[in-house]
């Protein structure tokens, strides 16, 4: 479907383009006016306003879907010089959204790479709370006994001694049994 031109239109095309726009009621207004596509391209807010009694928000409504229309003809133009100037105007806008679009998966990127790295620091942390450190490892707190405990059994004796006492105990042995002869002998 080809669209005509706004500026080709008919006084009761620009009725029903209004009653498009959500402000059919007004409608009757601009078709007693005589207002064709023609003179509807050239109002301005104050026409909007004062010589339609359209309300300030309504006139900037107007004159927005204008402006639209207008690059809703045939290739974007309207019959008019102003349809190259729309085409630019839609290429550099096309071009900025492709940049935004690229500096926004950067940053997706960004924000997804820092996010990895603070993971890594929370887990790393998380790990640092729950192991313990060389001087937690070495100090061990020995339970302390209180008056009202009940007593605890001696350790049990190991059934061999290590090998460094049985030297000493073999020494001492022999020392012993020296001091008993020597006693042993002493006696009358």
């Amino acid at each position: 479907m080809v669209l005509k031109p706004i500026n080709q239109y008919t006084v009761e095309e620009v009725g029903m383009w209004l009653t498009a726009q959500g402000l059919g009621d007004h409608a009757s207004t601009f078709i007693d006016a005589g207002v064709d596509g023609d003179v509807l391209v050239s109002l301005d807010v104050n026409d909007l306003k004062n010589d339609l009694f359209l309300s300030g928000l309504q006139a900037k409504k107007v004159l927005s879907n204008i402006e639209f229309s207008k690059g809703m003809t045939v290739g974007g133009t309207n019959g008019s010089h102003h349809g190259d100037a729309n085409n630019e105007r839609t290429h550099q806008l096309e071009h900025k959204v492709k940049k935004l679009e690229k500096d926004l998966q950067s940053k997706d990127e960004e924000i997804a790479e820092l996010n990895r790295k603070l993971a890594r620091l929370e887990c790393n942390e998380a790990a640092r709370h729950h192991q313990p450190t060389p001087t937690q490892q070495s100090y061990q707190p020995q339970p302390t006994q209180t008056y009202y405990s009940q007593p605890t059994a001696p350790p049990p004796k190991p059934s061999q001694p290590p090998a460094g006492a049985r030297v000493v105990g073999g020494a001492a042995r022999g020392a012993a049994g020296g001091a008993v002869k020597g006693a042993i002998g002493k006696r009358p």
